[in-house]
């Protein structure tokens, strides 16, 4: 299906052996800026120019750029139109597509929502209220933590409780147990319980199963050093009847166990297919030869590593420079000097420096340097576009519309405008939903309930009309017009008009910016909806914003945001 013969002459011979493995299982061990993706996108033309049908090849990634990317690059090589029958994606989206279609199978409901982290904490704290617990003593954010790793080891509430030992972990099983119940309830999931039930259903739904691994011939993972449990088995039961499964990854680039990925499992897939090709791509042609030389000098310290070595033809460059300080106020300025004097010289812009450090709470000495010296920067991990109180809001009232028994989105939009619904008011509605088992939206349509809470009541009339005259615009497809008429109806808008201050006018803006955002996926989805793009929005991971306003602007960052960035300078601070 190519548009023409792939030219696969510029490929080294590590890379010509991936792109033309005629099938079976292939591990591809891919350093640091040796073409993986190249190697990846390339093999996927050539699958298509053999004449595999585009909607028969799954391809998963782990972040919606990298995606993004492999989509655009695929495209460039292939036939007008194959990317489109594709299966791209990252693992979170891969698996929601797959249970918004076949989940009723396992009793998902295809109108789920996907709760955040704040309504996930919202959640277990009431869960822990409601047992009587003190979340003082029993702090959500740990518990939310362990049930995250309970579920990336595909553990239920019923397998968590079975094995819990100790009087923590048994106060853990019944949270967790409690929290199950409250998403059910509320038609949510969680971003573990998309991988969790897409697992689920393709172990405890055979003709699913069958149906999905007939359909994926070919099955591609980008980023293998990084996937947990559930992602390993889910990848092994789709690509479990054709065996043509690929995984790119990297042993040395492995950085996220602290969320779950297990770097073993990337040396277990040759135990597990004991047939599959290995193929390593080892020749660097990013760096120069110093950098090389110490990235090689470090990462030859790690234990239970693959046998590998990263080369390069590039020319040996700089010399790394080593620079000690006796404080970190000293190594803050020390940057800030340094960055001036290469921006002053017309050497550089400030747009060329990045700034790594291993924790957030390092960049307080750097940015109080650059504040010094007026330099321009921007925190990557500051507060993101859809993380803004405004935007949170509206996303709310979206999701309400979507899905009304939503209760977290219930609660946070039924308080903004104000309403005249006290804490009296809701505690009394709350009382109600949870004694007959029902969502906060259908509690509050009880007429008896209203009348007894008088004027809250008249809140909660108006608060329903708003939501269904949005369910009904949404019914047409078109996501911002549901935005327009919420934003308008709500009384939102006018809200922040009548403060008359520049705070609100940023919200106004930042609101502005969410039409623009519904408007852009109206144009580009291929068949939009308010739960596709809800889901869009659930799913996004990517940072929103590297730069400032004119483009120009150091970059402050964790070496985890850096992850497959690339800067002309690089700080690296707090060494130590």
């Amino acid at each position: 299906m190519a548009t023409a013969t792939l030219d696969l002459s510029s490929l080294n011979p590590e890379q010509y052996e991936a792109v033309v493995h005629p099938g079976g299982p292939m591990l591809i061990f891919a350093g640091a800026g040796s073409g993986k993706t190249r190697v990846i996108t390339t093999r996927i033309a050539r699958l298509l120019q053999d004449g595999v049908p585009p909607w028969r090849i799954l391809a998963v990634t782990f972040t919606n750029k990298a995606a993004r990317e492999m989509r655009e690059r695929v495209e460039a090589l292939a036939a007008a139109g194959a990317v489109r029958d594709m299966w791209i994606g990252t693992f979170h989206s891969v698996c929601a597509r797959l249970l918004r279609t076949e989940g009723r199978a396992i009793g998902i409901d295809q109108s789920f929502v996907i709760y955040d982290d704040s309504e996930q904490l919202g959640t277990i704290r009431e869960a822990i209220k409601s047992r009587g617990l003190d979340d003082k003593a029993i702090q959500p954010r740990m518990v939310l933590s362990e049930i995250s790793r309970a579920k990336e080891r595909l553990q239920s509430p019923d397998k968590y409780a079975q094995i819990a030992t100790g009087h923590t972990e048994n106060i853990i099983a019944e949270i967790y147990r409690d929290y199950d119940v409250r998403l059910r309830r509320a038609n949510a999931l969680d971003f573990d319980d998309i991988l969790f039930f897409a697992h689920r259903l393709l172990e405890q739904a055979p003709t699913v199963r069958e149906k999905y691994q007939e359909k994926f011939l070919h099955v591609l993972v980008d980023e293998y050093q990084d996937v947990n449990r559930a992602q390993y088995e889910i990848v092994q039961l789709l690509g479990g009847k054709h065996r043509n499964i690929v995984v790119v990854g990297d042993d040395d680039q492995s950085i996220y166990a602290w969320r779950g990925a297990d770097v073993s499992l990337i040396l277990r897939f040759s135990s597990d297919h004991p047939d599959a090709k290995i193929v390593k791509l080892e020749r660097n042609y990013r760096s120069t030869g110093n950098i090389l030389a110490a990235a090689n000098a470090v990462i030859s310290k790690n234990r239970g590593r693959a046998d590998k070595r990263l080369w390069t033809e590039n020319e040996s460059g700089p010399m790394i420079t080593l620079t000690q300080t006796g404080t970190e106020r000293d190594e803050g300025m020390m940057i800030a000097e340094q960055v001036e004097r290469l921006v002053a010289s017309g050497r550089r812009k400030y747009g060329d420096f990045a700034v790594l450090y291993r924790t957030n709470a390092q960049s307080r000495p750097m940015e109080e340097a650059f504040l010094t010296y007026r330099i321009p920067h921007v925190l990557v991990g500051g507060q993101r576009f859809y993380e803004r109180k405004e935007v949170r809001d509206m996303i709310s009232y979206l999701r309400l519309a979507f899905n009304g028994r939503d209760d977290a989105s219930f609660r946070r939009a039924v308080a903004v405008p104000s309403r005249g619904i006290g804490a009296t008011s809701m505690q009394k509605l709350e009382d109600m939903a949870r004694k007959r088992e029902i969502p906060l939206m259908e509690a509050a349509r009880d007429q008896a309930l209203q009348t007894e809470l008088k004027k809250a009541g008249a809140g909660l009339r108006v608060f329903i009309d708003v939501v269904a005259r949005g369910a009904h615009v949404a019914e047409e497809g078109n996501v911002s017009a549901v935005l327009r008429e919420l934003l308008t109806a709500s009384g939102y808008v006018d809200m922040l008009r009548s403060e008359h201050t520049q705070e609100a006018e940023g919200r106004l803006e930042n609101l502005q910016e969410l039409l623009n955002v519904t408007s852009e996926y109206d144009a580009t989805a291929e068949d939009p909806s308010l739960g596709g793009f809800l889901e869009s929005v659930s799913l996004v991971a990517d940072v929103d914003a590297l730069k400032g306003e004119n483009g120009e602007a150091v970059t402050l960052m964790t070496l985890h945001s850096a992850k497959g960035l690339e800067f002309p300078v690089v700080f690296l601070a707090g060494m130590e």
